[in-house]
């Protein structure tokens, strides 16, 4: 594909180069073959479509009766935490699906679509683990209120034209009937929340020695790639110069390539699997298993505070996940472990994109 510009891309120049050889530095690596992204490509298609059977499924998402999430869930009904969570998971999943069948099963690479789509599963994975990292259940069952809040002002921008009965006051207005029940001031949960403070939430939380990816930063990137800007499309993709007209303007070629897209996917691929790790811990009646109480979780009771605060948040408490002894996972296995080996991607590695 052809573009033209007056942009002056020398500062752009190596902009992913540079964004890959710092991770694959972080992973003690150096970057990889073709053959590699593309083995990397074959390895996560079938995870993908793992989680979306396992969405498929009834009990898919259990949450069971004395877990820490069916608290919360008691907590915030008929807002209830998990119900947030699944459709954060099922938006995710969608995008991830739908990049998969684009590259592997379709074989058809675009220059922005496939960041686009994981810059939406970026998105929604980071709100939902945005919502269940904090120990605290009277943050968990804030930051799952706030998300309804949000959900039902952006209903009313989109619908208010075309729909009088849709009334913004009439909807947050009983979303504040279960914050004051808690005891929460509606009036600040009114502000809803930005995907930059979860993204940003992912970042400061996640255990960077398990999963070595960011989030912000793919992120980031793949919303420069959606939204068309220039900083994004010739600081990632490849161009080459096709000519230089006489009014200055610069024609280029651009393409892009497996590696490329491959990034953020895997970015949203590893932090599926850290959400699911926690959403598994969190629904899961941890009293009848260890005598214990709930793991990482510390209940509240309405307009109360479980005290022993540091001052800080604190990671989330989850237990490491079973080893894998055979193909066939176990119920109580995260859905998504993604195989042991991380590829990055590489300079010049798996160049197949449409010009």
């Amino acid at each position: 594909m052809s573009l033209a510009t007056t942009t002056d891309i020398a500062p752009l120049r190596g902009l992913w180069a540079r964004w890959a050889t710092l991770v694959a530095v972080s992973a003690g690596q150096t970057g990889v073959a073709p053959e590699d992204v593309q083995r990397k490509w074959l390895q996560i298609a079938p995870l993908i479509d793992r989680v979306m059977s396992r969405l498929d499924e009834v009990d898919g998402l259990p949450v069971e009766r004395r877990s820490s999430l069916a608290g919360d869930d008691r907590a915030s009904r008929p807002y209830q935490v998990s119900h947030a969570l699944s459709l954060c998971l099922m938006a995710g999943v969608d995008h991830l699906h739908a990049a998969k069948s684009l590259v592997v099963n379709q074989q058809v690479l675009h220059l922005a679509a496939p960041s686009t789509l994981a810059r939406g599963a970026l998105e929604n994975f980071a709100a939902a683990y945005w919502i269940l990292g904090p120990v605290e259940r009277r943050t968990r069952v804030e930051r799952a209120l706030r998300w309804h809040y949000k959900n039902a002002k952006d209903q009313h921008t989109a619908l208010s034209s075309i729909d009088a009965s849709v009334s913004y006051e009439d909807r947050s207005g009983r979303i504040d009937v279960v914050s004051r029940r808690y005891g929460l001031d509606p009036r600040t949960l009114r502000r809803g929340y930005a995907s930059t403070t979860a993204v940003q939430y992912c970042d400061q939380h996640i255990d960077r020695t398990r999963i070595p990816l960011e989030v912000a930063l793919p992120w980031r990137i793949c919303s420069g790639l959606a939204h068309g800007r220039p900083w994004a499309y010739l600081g990632t993709l490849e161009h080459d110069e096709v000519a230089e007209r006489q009014d200055g303007t610069v024609l280029l070629r651009v393409t892009s390539g497996l590696d490329l897209a491959l990034y953020p996917l895997l970015a949203a691929m590893h932090l599926l699997e850290e959400f699911l790790r926690l959403r598994d811990a969190r629904g899961r009646d941890q009293t009848a298993a260890t005598g214990l109480g709930a793991v990482g979780s510390r209940e509240a009771a309405p307009g109360g505070s479980s005290g022993g605060s540091t001052g800080r948040t604190p990671r989330p408490d989850v237990p490491e996940a079973p080893r894998r002894r055979s193909t066939s996972p176990r119920p109580s296995e995260p859905a998504c472990m993604l195989p042991p080996l991380h590829m990055w991607p590489g300079t010049g590695a798996g160049r197949a994109g449409r010009r």
